[in-house]
């Protein structure tokens, strides 16, 4: 097992940097936090696979809607092309958006940067794809304007 306490002390300072303790969002797991920005729950992952430790930045966005067709994946796609340091992405049924980088070479500054990405764009995209997509998360219901 690969001693990941140098990328856990980068994170946390990283963490910190927004201005939040890092210790009061540390997860379940050592590698785990899960930081809000508003109303937007980020979390951030450290692991390590096959001789490479991870970092992860996600951002819950929506539920996969169940009629999904393929004009929403192109959405995505299309928006995936405009964006920097991070993705969406699908996973056992929710869609997400996900910056992941190796971590060798790992600074605070750049887990400053991908946290604080990440939440941008979740708080730009996510309003639009649920009223787009979820009407609002009232079934039925059309989209409001």
């Amino acid at each position: 097992m690969a001693d990941l306490q140098h990328y856990y002390d980068i994170v946390e300072k990283g963490i910190a940097k927004i201005g939040l303790d890092p210790v009061k969002f540390r997860g379940t797991q050592d590698g785990e936090w899960m930081v809000m920005r508003g109303e937007q729950g980020i979390w951030i992952d450290l692991w390590h696979q096959q001789d490479l430790t991870y970092l992860q930045v996600s951002a819950l966005i929506m539920d996969l809607p169940d009629e999904v067709g393929t004009g929403f994946y192109k959405e995505l796609l299309e928006i995936n092309f405009s964006m920097c340091g991070a993705a969406f992405g699908v996973h056992n049924g929710k869609v997400a958006l996900v910056g992941t980088r190796p971590a060798q070479g790992l600074d605070v500054e750049e887990v400053y940067a991908i946290v604080l990405l990440v939440g941008k764009y979740a708080a730009e995209f996510k309003p639009k794809l649920l009223k787009k997509y979820l009407n609002n998360g009232g079934p039925g219901l059309p989209p409001q304007e």
